[in-house]
């Protein structure tokens, strides 16, 4: 028995007594000298698979070399190097090699048995055959980097069939192109529908179509973007041959070309591979400036990636969030997220990670080994330079499985939690010495979740009671049990599609260690509860005010949470659920409130962390880590947000530059609001002036932004308009307005400042007419009534001469010449969309085109002459606008509206459009 090597002995042990017993008759005696002759258990075996192999030959005709290549589909390489067994369906196999192995199934080397579909899978009997036979071990030896990278790409491979052959999951860069040199890759024909065979290894059917779609995918992706450059190239190359001037033209139109070929590849890629989406946008907007705006703008909404297309099962980052540390399940991918290079630490079953604050210490659960193999450990690796981590210790775990990890702030303390529901402690002051000094009982069953507070060692941890425990680490030998609290169970079904892998991380500390974040149960699904841990051994929930805003209740379930993780610069909080990520801003963690919520794919993985001083929040699942902006976290990726801004029924808004000030005016129910948004980022307020009205109202800037113009209410609740001065917005108005009907829905200032449009409508009083008047505001202090007209219009807008005025009505377009002001011309009615609500007119800035929005869906455009709207319109149906909300880019080539119609980004979003083409470019 002893020389069995232990584990699955039986079919050893009965080829070696079959052995034994060979001429011995009835009666009589086995002997110890007969087994020594033999060989012993090995020699037994080693004479078996010689006589197994000649038969083999003799059955197909093939030579042993090859017999042996066929035997190799049985072997796998594990992450330390040895050689494992690796079970095949019989029916994948070629006939020659179904036919040799049958002659091994018979002398008992390999075994049959079915899974439970019925098909019969094949084995190796015993992994002392992969060792003792010479002529296996020696190809094993040969052939152990391509089985270890087989052993990746079938697991991959088994991914991508499950989840619908996505191309998202497949393959590319430097992780395809190690995988085909490792097993060898070659086609039968060069075309797309050639044959992938293997020269090294076999693979199976679906490993093989997986790396064959890897590497057209990935081919076709750099063929789009290399050939349109050379072939543009040689042709500007070319054409240059003439003067100075034309060549710098056709390498200007050279450019011009390729950037809107990759910028529309880009556009094609946002939703299946925004990363790409965003470097290719980033190579258009280099090339021309022109061609390349839309698609910057359009991918700054989108997450780039690391790792994409690869498992990330678990997500760590350092205290300062520079580093990362990516466990992929197959290993470990190291990154600097200011994009130096980092490293990787490949062929090791990984599943939780950890670093410490500094980043500098690596700690990585690995499952356990094969049969007879090591069990669950936690392995730790200096990763002073991210490229060289370096192996410093293994500690055993003493457990099936690792399922949690976290380091103290100190980084002296290693805490592991297990399938078991221990948590074991280990003493990492010096991590080469690294020393086991406690065993802590928790939960009946597993520990899923460990976090350490960055101000003091106090550990949290939650398990399979639904009990969240607090233990005191000050003295890790000594390590108390302070608290227990309830939390929500885990929804694994709603979590992960592979519960034996699913990392969780369902407690966070917040930064100033005073608070605990965990997960509460409401009655239609999981929350996030928030505890005062000032006094760890009495934790009391600390009950978060509701908004009357589901979209930003920090009370609103999240249904089945998996990560929770808190900014180390405060303020931010992120949770992982089942299908979104969601991000709460808090200036304290009473007043916690919903700012985002991004789109999340689910899966293993789904793990939380900030990135670079939380300006970036990290989202790991199975398809690598998504990199967040959240600079701005109300609407990640903007450069910016105004805070409490005016809202309403009716809102208006208005830009303006002024002494090298970039300024915002917004008016709406709640008053008026003059903003200085120079800075983005860090916008500040100038003035916050009473309220509008009921109704809210309308803003504009005089041209020169001396002034601006905005709708309010008297003391007796009647309409005026107030003008006031930019430099000194919160004095007394230069000036208000009166005699309105009934309100101002619309206002504009003329382009060289002496008159201002009001539109006086009435719609929500049927009693009063509705009016377009005109003011001479040549002294501001005491406009001037010029002239009132009957129109109903919601929008108004001067041409760049500041003879045509146009008015949006509700189904209609209405121009007037008000060359002279007192004395307006109507020049007619231009039919619209007919069920359309209200339109907004805009010109272009040469005066040649003016382009006009309704709420039914459509986008009308008249070519302007001699200040008369002329010929009929061009017409580009665009989804659901929100009317008001359009406007023209400086040079008339395009034009932006604002699309409420459902869409990937959401039930609004702005939509680019394409002036000369009626194409869309891009949705942001």
């Amino acid at each position: 028995m002893a020389d069995t090597g232990g584990g699955e002995a039986l079919p050893l042990l009965a080829f070696t007594l079959s052995e034994l017993g060979r001429g011995v008759g009835r009666g009589g005696h086995l002997s110890a000298t007969r087994y020594e002759d033999l060989g012993g258990v090995r020699g037994a075996l080693q004479r078996q698979a010689d006589a197994a192999l000649a038969a083999a030959c003799r059955a197909s005709g093939r030579m042993p070399r090859e017999v042996i290549a066929g035997l190799l589909r049985l072997v796998t390489v594990d992450e330390r190097g040895e050689p494992t067994r690796w079970r095949v369906r019989r029916d994948e196999l070629p006939g020659p090699v179904r036919t040799e192995l049958d002659a091994f199934v018979g002398r008992r080397l390999l075994i049959t048995d079915a899974d439970e579909s019925g098909n019969v899978l094949v084995r190796v009997a015993h992994e002392a055959f992969l060792t003792a036979w010479s002529q296996l071990a020696d190809a094993i030896r040969a052939a152990a980097s391509g089985l270890r990278a087989r052993r990746e790409i079938e697991r991959a491979a088994g991914e991508w069939s499950a989840a619908g052959r996505p191309r998202r999951r497949l393959w590319d860069g430097n992780h395809l192109s190690g995988a085909v040199d490792a097993v060898g890759v070659r086609w039968r024909t060069w075309h797309r529908g050639g044959d992938l065979i293997t020269d090294r290894v076999e693979l199976s059917r679906r490993a093989r179509e997986f790396l064959r779609s890897s590497i057209l995918w990935d081919r076709l992706r750099r063929v789009r973007v290399v050939a349109v450059l050379s072939a543009l190239l040689v042709l500007a190359t070319t054409a240059g041959a003439g003067a100075l001037a034309f060549e710098r033209q056709a390498v200007q139109e050279r450019d011009h070309v390729a950037a809107d070929l990759i910028a529309a590849e880009a556009t094609g890629l946002e939703a299946s591979d925004p990363s790409l989406a965003k470097q290719l946008s980033l190579v258009a907007y280099r090339m021309d400036h022109e061609a390349g705006i839309a698609g910057i703008f359009a991918t700054q909404q989108l997450p780039g990636s690391f790792d994409a297309g690869q498992p990330a099962l678990d997500l760590a980052a350092s205290g300062d969030g520079q580093r990362m540390a990516i466990s992929t399940g197959s290993g470990v991918v190291l990154d600097d997220l200011h994009g130096h290079p980092g490293g990787r630490i490949d062929g090791l079953a990984t599943g939780p990670v950890a670093l410490s604050r500094d980043g500098r210490l690596l700690a990585a659960a690995i499952e356990p080994g094969g049969s007879g193999g090591a069990g669950a450990a936690v392995r730790l690796w200096a990763v002073d330079d991210l490229r060289q981590p370096r192996a410093i210790a293994s500690l055993p775990a003493n457990a099936d499985r690792v399922t949690a990890l976290a380091v103290s702030a100190d980084g002296h303390v290693l805490a592991a939690g297990t399938g078991m529901g221990e948590i074991r402690i280990w003493d990492v002051t010096n991590p080469k010495a690294a020393a086991e000094s406690n065993s802590l009982q928790g939960p009946a069953g597993e520990v899923d979740s460990l976090a350490f507070s960055r101000v003091r060692r106090l550990l949290a941890s939650s398990g399979a009671d639904h009990r969240v425990r607090l233990w005191d680490l000050t003295d890790p030998a000594g390590a108390q049990l302070l608290s227990k609290v309830e939390e929500a169970p885990e929804d694994l079904a709603t979590t992960t599609n592979d519960p034996q892998r699913q990392v969780f991380h369902r407690v966070a500390f917040a930064p100033d260690g005073q608070s605990l974040a965990t997960v509460g149960e409401g009655p239609i699904g999981d929350h996030v509860q928030i505890w005062d841990v000032r006094d760890p051994t009495q934790p009391h929930a600390i009950p978060v005010k509701q908004t009357d805003d589901p979209t930003t209740d920090p009370n609103s379930a999240c249904s089945g949470v998996i990560a929770l993780a808190f900014s180390p610069a405060g303020g931010l909080m992120g949770a992982a659920c089942a299908n979104s990520v969601q991000l709460f801003r808090y200036l304290d963690l009473t007043d916690l409130v919903k700012a985002a919520t991004l789109p999340a794919t689910g899966g293993f993985g789904s793990t939380l962390a900030f990135g670079v001083g939380g300006r970036q929040l990290l989202f790991a699942d199975h398809d690598g880590v998504q990199v967040w902006d959240i600079r701005n976290p109300w609407r990640p990726g903007a450069a910016g947000s105004l805070p409490l801004t005016p809202g309403g029924f009716q809102t208006g808004l208005a830009f303006a530059r002024r002494h090298g000030r970039w300024l915002l005016a917004a008016v709406g129910n709640d008053g008026v609001q003059l903003w200085d948004t120079t800075s983005v980022a860090k916008p500040a307020i100038l003035a916050d002036l009473p309220s509008a009205g009921p109704l809210g109202g309308a803003v504009a800037f005089s041209p020169d932004a001396s002034l601006f113009a905005a709708s309010a209410v008297d003391a007796s609740s009647n309409p005026v308009v107030r003008l006031r001065r930019t430099d000194d917005p919160s004095t007394d108005p230069v000036s208000t307005i009166t005699g309105l009907t009934a309100g101002t829905e619309a206002l504009a200032f003329s382009p060289d400042g002496r008159v201002l449009a009001v539109a006086d409508l009435s719609e929500y009083d049927k009693a009063s007419p509705s009016f377009l008047r005109l003011y001479g505001v040549v002294d501001p202090a005491h406009p001037r009534a010029l002239a009132a007209l009957p129109a109903t219009v919601f929008r108004l807008a001067f041409s760049p001469g500041g003879h045509l005025l146009a008015g949006g009505s509700d189904d209609s377009l209405l121009t007037w010449n008000v060359t002279d002001p007192r004395h307006p011309v109507a020049l007619g009615a231009r039919s619209l969309t007919a069920s359309s609500i209200y339109t907004t007119p805009v010109f272009s800035d040469d005066g040649q085109r003016v382009v006009v929005g309704d709420t039914a869906g459509a986008v009308h455009m008249w070519p302007v002459d001699h200040d008369r709207l002329t010929g009929n319109p061009t017409i580009v149906a665009h989804g659901q606008l929100e009317g008001g909300k359009l406007a023209l880019d400086p040079d008339g080539a395009r034009f932006a509206v604002v699309n409420t119609q459902q869409s990937s980004l959401g039930f609004e979003h702005v939509d680019l459009w394409n002036v000369g083409s009626g194409g869309l470019e891009a949705s942001l």
